[in-house]
């Protein structure tokens, strides 16, 4: 399905090949750096507290840069966009609550 495109080169290989992709792996260490976040989060004492943080901040950066990546992918649908093959829903993912959430673990 390719929409809004004012250049039907653009939406063909390698962005069709290389944008899904890329938007699969970003999407994919999405899910696994959130997981792995209330994991670290989950097992947290008095004793580990420092670092399990510390691993937090990490996994929560790492999801952040997944979710902006997938967010810029020419594959997304934007009605300002005219090289967009809008075939991927739109993102779930709030990057401002990333990075606020990245700041406050310290």
């Amino acid at each position: 399905m390719m929409v809004n495109t004012d250049s039907p080169g653009a939406c063909g290989y390698p962005t069709r090949l290389e944008g899904t992709l890329q938007f699969g792996i970003d999407t994919f260490n999405i899910d696994n750096n959130l997981t792995a976040f209330f994991q670290a989060i989950s097992v947290m004492t008095p004793e580990n507290t420092v670092g399990k943080l510390a691993e937090a901040k990490e996994y929560v950066l790492g999801a952040r840069a997944s979710a902006a990546s997938a967010a810029a992918s020419l594959l997304r649908w934007d009605v300002s966009c005219t090289e967009c093959i809008g075939i991927c829903p739109v993102m779930p993912y709030d990057l401002n609550s990333l990075d606020a959430a990245a700041e406050r673990l310290h």
